[in-house]
């Protein structure tokens, strides 16, 4: 193959690549948004038991507006169990990016 030819290629298979992934993450993303409407919320006391934390530890992070995702109807607090894991596993990898510390297991 003469050079122009090789280098279109190298272009074209790295911009098939860029969309294949690209794709993968919308699919991943529809995914995990048609989990969330079946999936049933959950409160602050059953959320601090499934990470292990006391329901005061878990208030704190949320007045420092830190913590796993949560959503506010009216004056109760809920969490969707799905989000509680990949936010623990996030922290526990490291991830600290402003994440307060959970108490010790």
């Amino acid at each position: 193959m003469n050079q122009p030819a090789e280098q279109i290629a190298a272009c074209l298979s790295e911009r098939l690549k860029e969309f294949f992934a690209a794709l993968d993450a919308a699919e991943n993303d529809a995914i995990a948004r048609a989990q969330k409407i079946t999936e049933p919320y959950i409160g602050k006391e059953e959320a601090a038991e499934f990470l292990n934390i006391s329901v005061s530890t878990l208030e704190n992070w949320m007045d420092e507006r830190n913590g796993p995702p949560r959503y506010k109807r009216g004056a109760r607090v809920n969490f969707l169990r799905s989000e509680l894991r990949v936010w623990y596993r996030r922290w526990r990898a490291g991830d600290q990016r402003g994440l307060p510390e959970p108490q010790a297991d």
